[in-house]
């Protein structure tokens, strides 16, 4: 059975790469928080509008995408802000700054939409992580490079509601007393056979956003010094550490070209495991 498809409850985590002892934290499943919005998915949401404009002579290009995780203390509610660059192409610049201002507003108009499919197939982070021209260019007997001008911009787009979780395929059913490692849980989905991201630096800490609650976070960035990937790579990894729990989000994504080369990617991520403060303990405590 691939690592994708496994149930991993994440629910012994272990502390000794978060403090300076041996000691575990361990989360009781009994007892869980309302789980942060998922930032991937909030991404895939827009990269799905991007991907679905289709304009004469135009090309889009993504030159990175950002996103967060984040409280809105003014109503105590969670949301997804994502940056996209963007790199519009076209003939003109009329042209250029009317697509650019289409695509905002389509941005905008699905960041607003009611409650989306809450399962997000594999299918949906193929088509926007693998299919999708993220460096667009002019097809082959088309306009050169030379005869187009080009507009960019960072947009700025909050999502606030649609929380879907990305789902692959069927997973088994969840064993309650399953558990594992969480820094094994993240290194052995990263050397998995369809995210290959492997080594990768973890950073895990214990933060309080709410009354009555931990979040068990963890930091991921490549190991290796000029590490670089194809975007699918990334996208299955991160999938891949949501489908294979039911407690954790993926809440921070950072994607942009490597610097050792520039047709492939690098990325930053950072994920949370929510519990109910008392519910995750040392074992010391026991």
């Amino acid at each position: 059975m691939s690592i994708r498809t496994q149930t991993f409850a994440v629910l012994a985590l272990t502390a000794a790469a978060c403090a300076s002892d041996s000691r575990s934290l361990q989360a009781r499943a009994s007892s869980p928080a309302p789980a942060p919005p998922s930032a991937l998915v909030a991404l895939v949401r827009l990269l799905e509008v991007v991907d679905g404009l289709r304009e004469p002579d135009t090309w889009v290009r993504l030159r990175a995408v950002e996103c967060d995780t984040l409280i809105d203390r003014r109503v105590n509610a969670e949301f997804v802000r994502l940056v996209l660059d963007l790199t519009v192409l076209a003939r003109d610049l009329d042209h250029a700054y009317a697509t650019l201002a289409r695509l905002e507003s389509a941005l905008q108009a699905e960041a607003s939409a009611g409650e989306r499919t809450p399962d997000v197939q594999g299918a949906r982070i193929e088509r926007t992580f693998r299919d999708l021209d993220w460096t667009a260019e002019p097809p082959s007997g088309g306009p050169v490079f030379a005869e187009l001008v080009s507009v960019s911009n960072s947009i700025r787009i909050e999502v606030r509601s649609g929380w879907g979780r990305v789902q692959g395929e069927e997973a088994d059913p969840l064993e309650p007393e399953a558990s594992l490692p969480l820094t094994e849980y993240v290194r052995r989905v990263s050397a998995g056979p369809e995210a290959g991201v492997a080594p990768l630096e973890l950073d895990p800490f214990v933060t309080h956003p709410w009354p009555n609650c931990d979040d068990v976070r963890m930091r991921i960035a490549p190991g290796a010094p000029g590490a670089a990937f194809d975007r699918f790579q990334i996208g299955r990894f991160l999938q891949g550490l949501e489908d294979g729990s039911p407690l954790l989000r993926v809440t921070h994504i950072a994607i942009h070209p490597a610097d050792t080369d520039p047709e492939r990617w690098t990325f930053e991520a950072e994920i949370v495991v929510r519990e109910t403060d008392g519910s995750l303990r040392t074992a010391g405590d026991r």
